[in-house]
This record gives structure tokens, sequence and C-alpha cells, in this order.
């Protein structure tokens, strides 16, 4: 198992209609590896998706991944 932590641009290509960096996210989650991000992060994900044409699509998205993302602490 490995340890990996997510920066916004992670993160932010994996809320894209069409994903690799999601599917490729969510193959090593099935293998058993574990994902972090941190606060800071996801607030810039968050004014991102409110400035989307999709922002209720883009949220889904995030909540699915945040089911198998761990927020760490500072």
């Amino acid at each position: 198992m490995s340890l990996y932590f997510l920066d916004t641009n992670h993160l932010s290509a994996a809320l894209q209609r069409v994903s690799p960096v999601r599917d490729r996210l969510f193959e090593a989650i099935r293998r058993g590896d574990r994902f972090g991000t941190c606060l800071p992060a996801l607030c810039e994900l968050e004014a991102g998706i409110a400035q989307t044409a999709r922002p209720r699509a883009a949220r889904r998205l995030l909540d699915a991944l945040l089911n198998e993302i761990r927020i760490w602490p500072f």
C-alpha cells in the first residue's frame, strides 16, 4: 500500500468529464493505495466549482472523490 497527497491540480483534473486521472485514482484505490488532500486544496476546488458551467455535476464528482480521499490535517 502506498500513500499519496493530491494537490489542487490533481483533484481538478479528476473532476473533468472524461478523466484519466480519476480512472487511475480509483484503480489505485482498488489496489489498496491511500490518498489524501488538504483543506486549502479543497477551498481552491470549491471556488473553481462555483465558476464552472456545471457546478452540480462537478460537486457530485468531488463528493464521490471525497468518499475515498482523506482530508489530512495541517
